[in-house]
């Protein structure tokens, strides 16, 4: 009887075990706030990073083709990493499909988890609208924003050009 008894408390206090808790994501702008980068971007090699050789759950590494950014990345290419399961917070990304991610943590360490506003892209149409026009990456890793470094570099000349004019001008005046 003693067991039996044991046993009903034991099964009556239970609750079902959720290994993966997230609190709610903020709106985009907040999200961008808060985040090292945000970026839209394809997903074009995946695999498994295990960091600890004991790890249960090994991390997925991604390695992103970026077409546009909001913060963070200028790169083309953007390499991340989420957890291998969702019972550890992992992002199920698949393969050549297009993404808005949300990304945590420096450089070379960026990941994301499923507790943040990352989305197929095409689920992100909210996200894009608040975030606005991002930026677009070049291979070099300078960033182009409407206009690019020929026509700065032509102002340049011209202004210059304009000085030289000037210059002429005024010995002219004077001799």
């Amino acid at each position: 009887m003693f067991f039996l008894v044991l046993i009903l408390f034991a099964i009556a206090g239970t609750t079902p075990a959720q290994a993966c808790t997230c609190a709610p994501n903020g709106s985009p702008q907040e999200s961008l706030a808060k985040a090292s980068a945000v970026f839209a971007g394809r997903v074009v090699d995946s695999g498994f990073l295990g960091k600890v050789a004991s790890a249960i759950f090994p991390d997925v590494k991604l390695k992103f083709e970026v077409s546009e950014f909001w913060k963070g990345p200028v790169s083309s290419m953007v390499v991340l990493s989420t957890p291998a399961d969702s019972a550890s917070c992992g992002y199920k990304f698949v393969r050549g499909e297009e993404y808005l991610v949300y990304a945590f943590g420096t450089g070379n360490n960026l990941n994301t988890s499923i507790c943040t506003r990352t989305r197929l892209l095409s689920a992100a149409t909210g996200d894009l609208q608040e975030l606005g026009r991002g930026k677009f990456p070049t291979e070099t890793g300078a960033v182009s924003s409407g206009f690019n470094a020929v026509g700065v570099g032509l102002g340049i000349i011209g202004v210059l050009i304009g000085v030289l004019l000037i210059s002429k001008k005024g010995k002219k005046a004077g001799t």
